[in-house]
């Protein structure tokens, strides 16, 4: 650079000092030529200067897109590895949540168990009649209601009620079969027994005193059940033909395996 600065000066100077003197001179020539090889340096010097200034901008960039796909690289990874630390935590507290789930499960299981185990020891002391005893026969060819409320009857003896016997009396209110506890209503009919008459019979019940027990041969509907369950009204369901008789609600299960 400073070789060329020299030149330039000499050239210059040798250049206007031929300007006063019109006459040729070589050493206008020369003048002219340090002047245009300088002018020619400097725009290549300049060229390369612009160059690698791109090049250096180029590179920074370069270092800049660097730099940042390896802070995104580091983001992204930190985010993963915090995604899966919440779901390895998540699938933790749903296996935490599940354990407790069947441990709860299996308490009550043991529970119902042991209610279940105590209840059958209560009905066992409760019991009121020798199960060895056969039950009231079966009746093959059906009965007709008369006949009907008399195996009830018997089903009742059989049961632990020994005075029970079928009323003899019109309008007494429903009462199909007595003892000296207990008052039955026998329905002998295949249709379906509803909470109007279980509700009615509740009501004799409640000015006669003594327990009510309700024998159907056909179903209750869901409004007599959940009467029935409220008042603890016994349900029961019987089979003639097949023999068989059985509690259809908590009451009636009690009594059909406990005995009244």
């Amino acid at each position: 650079m400073g070789f060329l600065f020299v030149t330039g000066v000499i050239g210059m100077h040798i250049y206007q000092a031929t300007q006063y003197d019109r006459t040729p001179s070589p050493f206008a020539w020369v003048g002219s030529a340090s002047i245009l090889l300088n002018a020619v340096v400097f725009f290549i010097w300049l060229g390369y200067f612009i160059a690698l200034k791109w090049a250096r901008s180029d590179q920074r960039d370069n270092q800049i897109a660097v730099f940042t796909e390896i802070a995104v690289s580091a983001a992204r990874d930190a985010w993963v590895a915090r995604m899966d630390e919440e779901s390895e935590r998540q699938v933790a507290e749903s296996r935490a949540a599940h354990q407790r789930v069947l441990l709860a499960d299996a308490r009550r299981a043991e529970a119902s168990a042991l209610e279940a185990e105590l209840l059958a020891i209560e009905l066992e002391l409760r019991r009121t009649f020798d199960p060895s005893i056969p039950t009231p026969a079966a009746q093959p060819y059906g009965v007709s209601h008369r006949g009907a409320e008399v195996w009830v009857a018997h089903w009742m003896q059989w049961l632990g009620e020994p005075d029970a016997v079928v009323t003899k009396f019109v309008g007494d209110g429903g009462i199909d079969v007595e003892s000296k506890r207990y008052i039955a209503q026998v329905k002998n009919y295949s249709g379906s027994v509803s909470v109007a008459e279980v509700r009615e019979f509740a009501g004799v019940a409640s000015v006669d005193g003594r327990v009510p027990l309700f024998f159907t041969s056909g179903i209750y509907t869901a409004g007599a059940l959940e009467f029935a369950e409220r008042a603890r009204l016994a349900l029961l369901v019987y089979d003639v033909v097949d023999g068989t008789l059985s509690g259809v609600n908590v009451a009636g299960q009690a009594i059909r395996q406990a005995g009244l």
